[in-house]
């Protein structure tokens, strides 16, 4: 993160972004069927339009805009494609 140029207070920020997408797991981890992974993706999968996904979400896609990726657009559509993929 400090090759994208980040400071003190943006890792502070990234701390706070990585506490809330815990509670969010906790909480999707309470409305799974069982304790497994299936079960927790199935739930995950169940939540994926919470609004306290998509305003996390929102939030982080706003905050990380101010920091380029290493590697330019290329590598970055490449992980997101593959990101969006894994997700479905």
């Amino acid at each position: 993160m400090t090759t994208r140029g980040c400071k003190e207070q943006d890792f502070v920020q990234i701390m706070k972004f990585i506490e809330r997408a815990t509670v969010i797991a906790n909480d999707i981890s309470k409305k799974a069927k069982g304790t497994k992974l299936k079960e927790y993706k199935d739930a995950l999968h169940e939540n994926l339009q919470d609004s306290s996904i998509l305003e996390l979400r929102k939030e982080v896609n706003a905050f990380s805009a101010d920091f380029p990726v290493p590697g330019g657009l290329i590598w970055y559509e490449i992980y997101f494609r593959k990101a969006i993929w894994i997700m479905k």
